[in-house]
């Protein structure tokens, strides 16, 4: 079975976060990664409290999230992003 879109799934705000589905949760937290620019930038532990989930469980989300990107963009989108990110990395080393 494919995952869903998870850019198309809409964020209830009349329940709480502990009540989402794995599909909402996913979504929620795609957003977060979109809003911050990185899944570097999240704290697994806190997202755990607050989807009251494990931190294992938040691990596997992230890992389908990636998975979810890697189909959605392809592997040359992926390739070049990867390169991208180096390039900006190294002029602000530099």
């Amino acid at each position: 079975m494919a995952d869903p879109d998870y850019t198309q799934i809409p964020i209830p705000e009349d329940k709480p976060r502990s009540e989402y589905t794995y599909a909402e949760r996913r979504a929620a937290i795609l957003r977060l990664i979109e809003t911050r620019g990185h899944p570097w930038s999240l704290n697994k532990s806190q997202l755990g409290r607050e989807f009251d989930v494990s931190d294992v469980q938040i691990h596997k989300d992230l890992d389908r999230l990636r998975e979810f990107y890697s189909n959605r963009i392809g592997t040359d989108s992926e390739f070049s992003s990867e390169l991208a990110y180096k390039r900006i990395i190294k002029a602000h080393l530099d």
